[in-house]
């Protein structure tokens, strides 16, 4: 476990999933760019979450988005269908 971990880029992963990452509470920035994501499941209890790139994966809808990470300041979804 990385309790103080602020900071993760997993860009050019091939990615599927988020799975795993609900455990890093205070995250405040997270790149998952140019993966394979078409959901962001697991993401809902980053509530100190405050930069997400999500550029170039399978994402369809700002739906996939969770409504928790309200205190979200810069929100890149460039190259998804929605």
């Amino acid at each position: 476990s990385l309790p103080h971990l602020e900071e993760l880029h997993l860009g050019q992963n091939k990615l599927r999933s988020l799975r795993g990452v609900e455990a890093l509470e205070n995250l405040r920035i997270l790149g998952v760019s140019s993966n394979r994501l078409a959901t962001l499941e697991g993401l809902e209890p980053l509530s100190s979450l405050r930069e997400l790139y999500v550029a170039h994966n399978a994402l369809r809808s700002m739906a996939a988005v969770p409504p928790s990470l309200a205190l979200l300041e810069t929100l890149d979804l460039s190259g998804n269908a929605v």
